[in-house]
């Protein structure tokens, strides 16, 4: 008799043995966990550490502290547990396109020329694969100064409704344009947009 009640608890013990699984989590970014073999409707979630969306047959956990613990139970007994670590999103890297051309920190000159100056936030080339709509971004704030004789002749700080198109009349060879960019944005699967404060300066020299 002893046996079977080992046995049944052993049995028991595997169809709703606390699975722990440690992972890494984005901060603010949206954490997809699915239950397709089980009735979601017969499971219960504790959460702690994130933010959550019921979305059938999944829970979506947007971390929001440095760790998130969820519980899930079946027929009030602990069917999983998951741990996770949350770390920040990698930034982006900040580029500079002349004329549709991407410049290189290699590079880093420009034709006197040159007209069409575009900025662009492009995220991390692994988190795309795996969270596409978390990793869209855009710069919002920049400033861009003009040296020429390591004087400065012009400086004016822009944002996303008002890009500023340098007046190339008054550009010369050999002058450095500095670009200091401020603020980017990113957006969220929820189409919801975070702010985001950065320093990343850009040099050129006009050639």
């Amino acid at each position: 008799m002893r046996l079977l009640v080992i046995i049944f608890f052993l049995l028991s013990t595997i169809a709703y043995g606390q699975v722990k699984s440690k992972e890494v989590v984005y901060y603010k970014c949206a954490k997809w966990v699915s239950f397709d073999s089980v009735g979601f409707n017969d499971l219960s979630f504790t959460v702690t550490g994130a933010d959550t969306v019921i979305s059938p047959p999944s829970i979506i956990l947007i971390p929001h502290d440095s760790t998130v613990k969820l519980i899930v139970k079946k027929d009030k007994r602990i069917y999983k547990e998951f741990n996770y670590k949350v770390i920040a999103i990698p930034l982006p890297t900040i580029e500079i396109w002349v004329n549709g051309k991407y410049i290189t920190d290699n590079t880093g000159s420009i034709s006197i020329n040159s007209r069409n100056i575009t900025l662009k936030a492009i995220p991390n080339a692994d988190l795309v694969k795996i969270m596409p709509r978390e990793c869209r971004y855009r710069v919002l704030e920049f400033e861009i100064e003009i040296f020429r004789d390591n004087k400065t002749i012009e400086k004016k700080s822009s944002n996303e409704k008002e890009q500023w198109n340098l007046n190339f009349k008054f550009i010369k060879s050999n002058d450095i344009l500095v670009y200091r960019i401020t603020k980017i944005a990113r957006t969220n699967f929820r189409n919801e947009k975070e702010e985001i404060k950065v320093n990343k300066k850009i040099t050129l020299r006009v050639i």
